[in-house]
């Protein structure tokens, strides 16, 4: 998981506030470094808050070895999802005994990293991309 530039400043503040109790630098030089990584840490929060994620389609779920279905959900293996934005859920987990179908879990998700965590939360498998 990447740290957030939050995450990243604190650690080198950390580590710089060390060696100056070590003595390794003087007082000017360690104003000199915390000055420089808190224009670092500005520049990784304006590119991380540039991140946008990515819609969920039928074009991701084909690639993830989903399968249209009549009903125009998309399925793998207990998992059906459906892309109609009415429904308040769009991701089912379909238990089935004998004649009998449910549904045991069920979320709404937008986009591919939901699907992604959710795939595996529910399977304990990663979905991979099938080549073309």
């Amino acid at each position: 998981m990447k740290q957030t530039a939050v995450e990243w400043y604190n650690i080198r503040v950390i580590e710089l506030m060390s060696q100056r109790e070590q003595g390794n630098i003087d007082v000017l030089e360690f104003r000199n470094r915390l000055d420089l990584l808190f224009e670092q840490a500005k520049e990784m929060e304006k590119e991380q808050n540039k991140l946008q994620p990515i819609p969920l389609t039928e074009e991701w779920l084909l690639k993830f070895g989903f399968n249209k279905e009549p009903d125009k959900s998309f399925t793998k293996r207990d998992i059906a999802i459906f892309l109609d934005k009415r429904f308040s859920s769009n991701l089912f987990m379909q238990e089935n005994q004998g004649d009998f179908t449910w549904f045991s879990y069920e979320c709404k998700i937008e986009y591919v990293h939901q699907v992604q965590n959710l795939y595996f939360a529910l399977t304990g498998e990663e979905l991979i991309l099938k080549s073309e």
